[in-house]
């Protein structure tokens, strides 16, 4: 069976085109459920990202980039009604994933054998995922990561508490800053970002996104940044 086939499989009964005009379709996979059938991705990309995998060092990485890009074309591919290889990908000046003329709204996620692929015609989006593992590394950035208001509630607070804090900070900065398409050319300690409000997306795009905390499971925190109003459908992309 085909990686095509199988996503759809995964997928279900969703209906990706009606889920990304009221909002935003989230596909969510484990890289060691699709590894034994993931070589098949590599027809689906174009040479830019192929080389992009290839300078990978860590194998692991190189997957869970793949399943990334993999999972990118074939959604976006099931909202245009095209092939995974016939979706139009590219980059812009700030690195940010954009597929055609701009109708199709897109990010990407993936760390640690995870990936998160986004996707809505509503507006801008973006996600974000780590895992919890990299509270601890995050403690040493604290004040970087925080607008002034908020390093002030985080020092009230116990050490493992405020890690997490930290990094559920981070991943709704990091999906806010994506959705307005402008990465990490603006530091996380200029602007808050609480989860729930309606939020500017900055100077350099128009509009407004909320974040929403996403449920990843056990061991996991994820964000994403999507225009206000908008349902977020996300579907763990299981094997049959």
């Amino acid at each position: 069976m085909s990686l095509q086939r199988r996503f759809d499989l995964a997928l279900g009964d969703v209906d990706a085109v009606a889920a990304v005009h009221d909002g935003v379709l989230l596909t969510y996979a484990d890289l060691a459920d699709w590894q034994s059938v993931l070589e098949q991705a590599w027809a689906w990309l174009d040479d830019s990202e192929a080389e992009r995998i290839r300078r990978k060092r860590i194998a692991s990485d190189a997957g869970t980039t793949l399943l990334a890009y993999a999972l990118l074309r074939w959604s976006a591919g099931r909202v245009l009604g095209m092939r995974p290889e016939e979706v139009p990908v590219w980059r812009d000046e700030n690195r940010c994933p954009r597929v055609g003329s701009g109708e199709v709204h897109v990010s990407l996620s993936h760390a640690d054998g995870r990936a998160l692929a986004c996707v809505s015609t509503m507006g801008p989006v973006g996600g974000d995922i780590e895992p919890l593992s990299r509270c601890a590394a995050i403690a040493d950035i604290g004040e970087r990561v925080c607008h002034p208001d908020e390093w002030k509630t985080m020092t009230g607070l116990d050490a493992a508490v405020r890690n997490r804090a930290l990094l559920e900070l981070w991943v709704r900065k990091e999906a806010l800053l994506k959705a307005a398409g402008i990465g990490l050319a603006r530091e996380m300690d200029s602007f808050p970002a609480p989860a729930g409000m309606p939020l500017s997306l900055m100077p350099d795009a128009a509009g407004c996104a909320c974040i929403e905390m996403l449920d990843l499971g056990e061991g996991w925190l994820g964000a994403v940044a999507a225009p206000v109003a908008a349902t977020v459908r996300m579907v763990p992309m299981l094997p049959g």
